[in-house]
């Protein structure tokens, strides 16, 4: 393979990663069509971004690890919807103020 062809490749495979909103694929990295567990290298069937394998992995061999990424989805839940209580009043008043 061409290290053109190599770098693009790379390239795709971190943009892909980057673009993971779910917390679980901070424990996983990614190939082709599998996952790889970066606490203990076990690969994981992974077919079209479904993740509940990866969470599977997660809640039974690391409860730990899953318990963390649980509460971290919560608080940024959380503080996703104060960000959009804030706007909505930020924009309101905006509106009302003129």
């Amino acid at each position: 393979m061409s290290v053109y062809r190599n770098s693009r490749r790379k390239t795709r495979q971190q943009s892909r990663q980057n673009n993971k909103k779910s917390l679980v694929w901070n424990y996983f990295e990614s190939t082709s069509m599998t996952v790889t567990c970066k606490l203990r290298k076990k690969v994981i069937k992974c077919s079209n971004g479904n993740m509940s394998n990866m969470s599977s992995h997660l809640q039974h061999d690391h409860r730990q690890q899953h318990q963390e990424m649980k509460d971290n989805e919560e608080r940024r839940k959380a503080e996703a919807e104060q960000d959009k209580q804030v706007g909505s009043l930020v924009s309101s008043s905006l509106l009302y103020d003129h």
